[in-house]
């Protein structure tokens, strides 16, 4: 049932994406269907027995270009536990990344130092690494990635004035900030980065995880709490899933069953997720997981540098 859900809510989603974005309802703190809430939406697209309608699900591929094997909605399975018990799953989704990272194993990058392959011991990549040598080859690598049309799809609810922030982002530094870090300047980059000021890092100032997620935050609190709440979609470019769960640009959290589903699937061998602090998934430089009580994980991007390579990986940013 709950996977049900899961597919039932990203196709409403992609349904709502394609119609246009809705209109603001009088009080409710974000943009909504008629004014209604998050739950009461949810609540909508249920039958009268209280299953989750059908869904006509479209087929891409996940792992392999060439061969049409998946639902589009099935990427949203990365944010389970369930997707990562299932070896078999990593291995398809990994196929293309594991053949880069063992043909890269041992390469020197700048200054002499062995490449973020080989990094997996948990050091924190600073924004001037990240910057000058992580997120140019992060776009090389999204750039020459095949598009399937399968696009992870991430979820926040905030603060309205961040939800602000983040839109405002978007609109006016997103692409300038990416056509900079993709030909960064030589020298003392993380400097010229902060001293440019058409570019910035995305103001996102926690945890992501599935629209469920999300809705669970959103309800929290009374009608007063609601009103001051928005969601955000941060959709990932296509593709770009096979990369985010990477050992290259993640690092897990040591404790929490997300976190130890995930680091038990690794299959490349010899280049293990980097550990992040504690429970909370935070190591600057990459994608944090965590587990979640509201959910299976959250992915964590509570740091600068940390920040610069989520933008790297993301498409658009949408209300919902």
């Amino acid at each position: 049932m709950l996977t049900l859900q899961r597919i039932a809510g990203n196709a409403a989603v992609a349904r709502a994406v394609e119609t246009g974005r809705h209109g603001h309802g009088p009080g409710c703190g974000h943009k909504n269907v008629e004014g209604t809430s998050p739950t009461a939406q949810r609540a909508a697209t249920q039958h009268p027995n209280g299953t989750e309608p059908a869904v006509q699900r479209t087929t891409v591929a996940l792992g392999d270009a060439a061969t049409v094997q998946r639902a589009t909605e099935d990427v949203q399975d990365l944010l389970t536990v369930r997707y990562w018990e299932s070896t078999n799953n990593f291995a398809k989704l990994t196929k293309a990344v594991n053949n880069k990272l063992k043909g890269n194993a041992g390469k020197k990058g700048k200054g002499g130092k062995k490449g973020s392959n080989s990094e997996g011991t948990g050091s924190p990549r600073m924004p001037e690494k990240v910057l000058n040598d992580t997120i140019p080859g992060l776009l090389r690598e999204l750039r020459d990635m095949p598009a399937t049309g399968a696009q992870l799809k991430l979820f926040r609810t905030m603060p309205t004035e961040e939800a602000d922030a983040i839109l405002e982002w978007q609109a006016e530094k997103k692409d300038a900030t990416e056509d900079w870090m993709r030909n960064p300047p030589k020298g003392k980059v993380a400097l010229a980065f902060r001293e440019d000021e058409r570019v910035g890092a995305i103001p996102v100032r926690g945890h992501l995880g599935d629209e469920q997620q999300a809705g669970v935050y959103y309800d929290k609190g009374d009608d007063k709490s609601r009103a001051s709440k928005r969601t955000l979609m941060f959709v990932l470019k296509p593709d770009a899933h096979k990369l985010f769960f990477s050992p290259q640009y993640m690092a897990l959290s040591e404790t929490g069953t997300a976190p130890t589903a995930i680091r038990n699937s690794d299959k490349v061998e010899g280049h293990k997720f980097p550990r992040a602090a504690g429970g909370e998934g935070n190591l600057p430089g990459y994608i944090g997981v965590k587990s979640e009580s509201h959910g299976d994980l959250s992915i964590v991007v509570n740091n600068q540098a940390t920040r610069l390579l989520f933008q790297a990986f993301l498409s658009e940013v949408v209300e919902v």
